[in-house]
């Protein structure tokens, strides 16, 4: 890949910014495609593979599953997962639904009278699918009570953080996912009660990705805005809710979104498709997106959101999902080719043989680490916002020059060694006193001629890389969330 002249050094203070602000955040590699399939037969499967869709979302029914006490029926997971694995497709696996035997018959959607009952299913699961499926969902739309009738704390107590915890005692390097809540906001059922409660109350320390169910037949955009954008008084955005909870710097994924062909029309369908992938390329706190669904429902009279019929005939949304997949569509609203000429100064610190190498570096971890999370996504934006004004007080006098360039070495060095060697030796790169204090002394001059607002924003940065722990980049930058460093290494060898 090529850097111009001004992208060389254009990225590199948003490192110096994230190791002022220590903040965790998490990184998944792989493909964001994803898609619905319940418990596909081989034929699907095969659809989903040539499409080139990496992920899929399947229904571990306990009811089917465990249709006595104790007695399991694993036929059919066993030949999903077997051949979905086969094919290099990766599975979220969504538990749900109590047996009759579990609530003396009161119906799938009834809570389990003991809990004891669903952490045994969980151990059975996760045990016996623990080297092919690394992300376990529990439950589906706890806040409707087609799913689910008990309350939130009910949900709590006996399904998310039970079973988190028998899922973690088995195998300790699954992620849990949820809590797939449906983004409705009717009398019982309101999607940000039910967000904030479970966060609050368990699912902060138990939740290693937060999930979320959001539909909307006028398109992406009307999806985007209530992601994004409050849409009355009492009904917030969701990432605002995810930030003041404390769980922007967790992997989002959206688990449902989707259109019926019987609704929309299969052209509008494949037009939506396109929209909301577009969207979501310059979105990528939206780490992966499992659209609903990749085959009709057989039910007559049931909605189709499909892309696929039911005789296995491609409609056209199939087509485009796969052509995007490919690369052959670009994004809706670019990136601006020119973002980091706002930093001509930072262009021309290093004009060194590395040069390549390190901007590399930096644009990687840029943009496959700090964007993958919505808080890591606000710092990218401060940077961009406060770049300009950063630049002309550095530029001021020689002194001020030196100093900048003298503080970020070490963050351009450990951004190499992420790029050059995954993991190897990072957990031995700690900051030296006189690095620390470089670091600070580039913070003081910053304040001293800063304006109100960037003065107050470097504050907050200082004093949260002035509290952490220890003073590492390795710790700043990594610890929190990231994959181990041989599922890292693996991943940027295939």
């Amino acid at each position: 890949m090529r850097y111009s002249k001004y992208k060389q050094k254009g990225s590199i203070f948003i490192l110096l910014l994230s190791v002022l602000y220590s903040f965790s955040f998490s990184q998944d590699s792989s493909s964001p495609y994803g898609i619905n399939a319940h418990v596909p037969d081989s034929q699907v499967i095969e659809m989903i593979k040539k499409a080139g869709i990496k992920w899929i979302r399947i229904d571990f029914e306990w009811n089917r599953i465990e249709p006595l006490n104790n007695q399991f029926n694993w036929q059919r997971m066993d030949d999903v997962v077997n051949k979905a694995r086969a094919k290099g497709i990766c599975i979220l696996a969504n538990m749900s639904g109590t047996p009759s035997w579990a609530n003396n018959g009161k119906g799938k959607n009834v809570p389990p009278i003991k809990e004891t009952y669903w952490k045994h299913f969980v151990r059975e699961g996760v045990s016996r699918y623990k080297n092919d499926i690394k992300y376990w969902a529990m439950w589906n739309e706890p806040n409707l009570h087609e799913f689910w009738t008990g309350s939130v704390e009910e949900y709590l107590d006996i399904i998310l953080i039970p079973g988190a915890k028998a899922a973690k005692m088995i195998d300790p390097g699954c992620k849990i996912v949820g809590p797939d809540l449906a983004h409705l906001h009717s009398k019982d059922s309101k999607w940000n009660i039910w967000l904030r409660k479970i966060i609050r109350y368990g699912g902060k320390e138990n939740l290693d990705v937060i999930s979320h169910h959001i539909y909307d037949k006028d398109g992406p955009l009307d999806i985007i805005n209530k992601l994004e954008w409050d849409q009355a008084p009492l009904i917030p955005a969701v990432v605002k809710v995810l930030q003041e909870e404390g769980v922007d710097n967790k992997p989002f994924w959206i688990t449902e979104t989707g259109w019926d062909t019987n609704e929309v029309g299969e052209n509008v369908q494949s037009d939506y498709y396109l929209e909301f992938l577009q969207r979501r390329e310059n979105r990528t706190y939206i780490n992966k997106i499992f659209f609903y669904q990749i085959i009709d429902d057989s039910v007559p009279g049931n909605p189709k959101f499909g892309i696929i019929t039911n005789n296995y005939l491609a409609k056209k949304a199939y087509t485009t999902y796969k052509k995007f997949i490919a690369g052959l569509y670009p994004p809706i609203d670019p990136i601006p080719s020119d973002e980091d000429n706002i930093c001509p100064f930072i262009s021309t610190m290093n004009n060194g043989t590395d040069s390549l190498v390190e901007i590399a570096s930096v644009r990687h971890v840029r943009d496959s680490i700090l964007k993958k999370t919505i808080k890591g996504n606000q710092l990218v934006k401060d940077y961009y916002k406060y770049a300009p004004e950063v630049n002309s007080i550095i530029i001021m006098d020689p002194f001020a020059r030196s100093l900048a360039f003298d503080s970020l070495k070490p963050v351009v060095s450990f951004c190499r060694e992420i790029f050059l060697n995954g993991y190897i030796g990072l957990e031995e790169r700690n900051l030296s006193e006189a690095e620390i204090e470089k670091i600070m002394e580039l913070v003081r001059l910053l304040e001293y001629y800063a304006g109100p607002e960037l003065k107050k924003k470097l504050h907050y940065y200082k004093n949260n890389f002035l509290h952490s722990s220890k003073k590492s980049l390795n710790e700043l930058i990594l610890k929190m969330e990231f994959d181990s460093p041989e599922v890292f290494i693996k991943k940027r060898r295939h």
